[in-house]
């Protein structure tokens, strides 16, 4: 469980607190309890965080997709791991159920799991390509039941009562 007095902002690897920032206190929905006080950034810390994503984001993408994928997928797990806290931690700052809030961090981690990419000595050489046909009567791209230039989804192969043709291309 987090100690809501010692919040922080972090920029840059560094916990900042105190100085000219105001501040916003925590409150606890359920019991109007004070849980701690959040330090607003300034104009400065904003400009330092942003040049620290900058400089994060050139450093990343230098890196390889399967290095991208592993820190990626280790941050999911450590989630996971932490979910029952974290959710906890949700339910007193926003006074969201329980089982509401570790279902939301679950569902964070997973969007966090990525497969490792494809090297690039076995990635596909073309990409596909969108359909060319399309049925003259309902305007389906490749419709499986085509045959010559209409489909078989298309009893009277009229595009005005095509039931297969979007509504919108009547």
């Amino acid at each position: 469980m987090s100690d809501h007095s010692s919040l922080h902002l972090l920029i840059g690897g560094e916990k900042l607190s105190g100085g000219s920032r105001e501040t916003q206190d925590v409150i606890d929905p359920a019991t109007a309890e004070v849980l701690g006080s959040l330090p607003h950034a300034t104009s400065d810390d904003l400009d330092t965080a942003l040049a620290n994503a900058d400089k994060g984001f050139h450093a990343w993408r230098k890196e390889s997709a399967d290095k991208r994928a592993a820190a990626l997928n280790k941050a999911a797990q450590l989630i996971r791991e932490r979910a029952k806290d974290i959710g906890m931690l949700l339910t007193r700052e926003q006074g969201k159920p329980i089982k509401e809030a570790i279902g939301e961090v679950i569902y964070c981690a997973m969007l966090r799991s990525r497969p490792a990419a494809p090297s690039s000595s076995n990635r596909p050489r073309k990409r596909p390509q969108p359909a060319s046909r399309w049925c003259s009567a309902c305007s389906m791209a490749a419709c499986p039941a085509m045959s010559a230039r209409s489909c078989s989804a298309c009893p009277t192969k009229s595009a005005a009562t095509c039931s297969a043709r979007p509504s919108s291309a009547r």
